[in-house]
């Protein structure tokens, strides 16, 4: 009888120690198997990412990343930059100009006298007047006045040429107007009878301006 006793017990204590180590080695399972389960679905994962191809956006600029350049400056819109426009508010491909001063026709307020730069146009001869007659045999009669636009700058030659040599002739070829002052005096001499004649000023290539006088005899 106290065999079988103490074989129960020992029975009893078996089945205690077995169902505590049960116990106690769940938990370990199921963490096990947590990462089991992380492990697979980052493995699919990353399948399916190969499979499709990672998408990636394409940089600001264009195809390929390339920026296209800005076009140059071109206000007037005539196809030439501001850069090396020479009226640069006004519309003008052909880039035309007559005096060469940088300034292009369209815009240069004396498109025939040369202005570079900031310099503001030299004054233009607007007439010339002269004596209606002159007398034969006189020499070196002041006959007539040049005009220009505005005072000029330094002293300022203007030419003045005869139609007929035989019969009116100009001192000097022309007349200086001096520096500040706006007229010339046109000293002329009378050859030979006849008329009238006509008398040419021009100054620097621009307009000229004319005037006919003609020679008498006189008592």
């Amino acid at each position: 009888m106290r065999r079988l006793l103490i074989a129960l017990l020992c029975a009893a204590f078996a089945v205690a120690i077995v169902s505590v180590s049960a116990t106690t080695a769940a938990p370990g399972h199921a963490q096990a198997a947590k990462k089991k389960c992380k492990k697979s679905k980052k493995a699919v994962a990353a399948k399916k990412c190969k499979k499709h191809g990672a998408t990636t956006t394409p940089p600001s600029g264009g195809s390929g990343g390339t920026t296209s350049p800005t076009p140059p400056l071109d206000t007037d819109g005539d196809g030439v930059p501001d850069s090396t426009d020479n009226c640069v508010s006004m519309s003008n491909a052909d880039q035309a100009d007559a005096d060469a001063d940088g300034h292009g026709d369209v815009c240069d307020t004396c498109p025939l006298i040369a202005n570079p730069g900031t310099a503001s146009c030299p004054p233009t001869l607007t007439d010339l007047s002269t004596s209606t007659e002159i007398c034969e045999g006189h020499i070196d009669e002041a006959a007539g006045t040049v005009t220009l636009s505005a005072p000029a700058v330094g002293d300022t030659f203007v030419a003045v040429t005869s139609g007929d040599n035989s019969k009116v002739t100009i001192t000097n070829g022309g007349t200086t107007v001096l520096n500040a002052q706006t007229t010339g005096t046109v000293f002329m001499s009378g050859i030979a009878q006849g008329g009238p004649v006509t008398i040419t000023a021009a100054l620097n290539g621009g307009p000229t301006q004319t005037s006919d006088i003609s020679v008498i005899a006189c008592m």
